[in-house]
């Protein structure tokens, strides 16, 4: 019964955070602009990986095996440790890590399309997975508990994404995505108020 009624009130929020969930995108994709061919590749990488899960292969025990690796580096978090390795999009941090350091290194930026690509690829593989994990963990009908996790997650996911890319790219700002996904907030959200007769 509690577990219903959580479920509701977690699904009316997850309502009023999907403007703030298309806030973020906004903010994100105006910054994607900046980097090599408009963040082109970022956006082919997402389908690839959409069309490999869908057609192909899905590397759910892959994706599960890396994950509970990760959750035992993360075991000092205690009950914690979930959270972060939801919220941590960890393939796609290692990839930029990497590649930051490879071009501190050796003062090169190589292949970047490539290292957008890959972004978009890994990113979306996350995503994807985790909210079949999700899915699976919530056993009500109306899926509240699932639905605000994932507006959370994805979030969560796309801001260290974006303090990633900005740290590889000189171009790319973490606090212009901030205002830029501040101010589509406001606008969405003084939009839907005004429509609904509040303001």
């Amino acid at each position: 019964m509690a577990r219903g009624f959580w479920g509701i009130i977690k699904l009316a929020v997850f309502i009023l955070l999907l403007p703030a969930v298309a806030a973020v995108l906004i903010g994100f994709q105006k910054e994607l602009q900046t980097v090599s061919n408009g963040g082109n590749f970022f956006w082919w990488g997402v389908i690839a990986y959409t069309v490999f899960h869908l057609f192909i292969f899905t590397p759910q025990e892959i994706f599960r095996f890396w994950q509970g690796v990760f959750m035992e580096v993360c075991a000092f978090a205690g009950r914690a440790s979930n959270l972060i390795v939801t919220a941590v999009p960890i393939m796609t941090t290692v990839l930029l890590l990497l590649y930051f350091l490879v071009a501190v290194v050796f003062r090169q930026t190589w292949g970047q399309e490539s290292l957008i690509f890959l972004a978009g690829f890994t990113i979306s593989l996350h995503v994807i997975l985790s909210a079949q994990e999700l899915y699976e963990a919530d056993e009500t009908r109306l899926k509240g508990h699932y639905l605000l996790n994932l507006a959370l997650t994805f979030m969560v996911n796309v801001i260290i994404l974006t303090a990633l890319l900005d740290m590889v790219f000189q171009k790319f700002s973490f606090w212009s995505f901030g205002e830029n996904a501040w101010s589509a907030a406001e606008q969405i959200y003084s939009r839907l108020l005004h429509t609904a007769g509040i303001r």
